[in-house]
């Protein structure tokens, strides 16, 4: 009889801990084991403070962000194209909304696509020309970030995509070099002189 209930009571500690170990792992979406922690929503947006008489057509294929606890994480993977025009004029547009860990986040990722292009807003028929990066590395570029996030809150990351000075002209091409930084204080944010498609010159 003791023998029995000294079985019984290992049994019922083993499913307690079993229980606990359960409630500590979740799924991650490749079916892995991670630990479960409080997550909430970031939302990442871009916009630009200055109105320029040329616009662009950027393809941005990945989202990632990053703290020193998690490591990068991967806000947005598909492909998506974002015209200028969403974007300016005090006007944002979304490029990630996605889950992440509660922590401080200090870095954000966006690469680019090969398929981006330049046109000039003032015509009617706007002819489009290619846009071209100078070497791989230019696909990709990385963004200073002081992001706290606390758990079940929104939080929201804003870029400023400064569209004259991500341009450049080299020998009869446009070349893109992405110049993105986070916006401190959205609430500072300026139109600035437009800048006309003709005065583009080589950096």
């Amino acid at each position: 009889m003791n023998v029995k209930k000294h079985v019984m009571k290992k049994v019922f500690v083993l499913m307690i801990g079993l229980i606990t170990v359960s409630n500590a792992l979740s799924l991650d979406n490749n079916g892995d084991l991670k630990p479960s922690s409080d997550c909430a929503t970031m939302q990442v947006r871009i916009t630009d403070s200055e109105a320029c008489s040329f616009g662009l057509i950027l393809e941005i294929v990945n989202v990632e962000v990053y703290s020193e606890k998690t490591g990068w994480i991967i806000l947005n993977d598909y492909q998506q194209t974002i015209a200028s025009e969403g974007f300016i004029h005090g006007n944002e547009s979304l490029l990630a909304n996605n889950n992440v860990p509660t922590g401080t986040y200090t870095k954000l990722r966006l690469t680019f696509g090969s398929n981006n292009t330049i046109y000039n807003i003032a015509y009617q028929n706007r002819t489009t020309n290619d846009l071209w990066f100078m070497n791989s590395d230019d696909h990709q570029v990385e963004i200073a970030i002081h992001q706290e996030v606390s758990a079940h809150e929104l939080s929201e990351v804003l870029l400023d995509f400064d569209i004259s000075t991500s341009i450049s002209v080299l020998d009869n091409e446009y070349i893109l070099q992405p110049v993105v930084a986070e916006f401190k204080d959205p609430a500072t944010k300026a139109i600035e002189t437009a800048v006309d498609l003709n005065t583009l010159s080589a950096k």
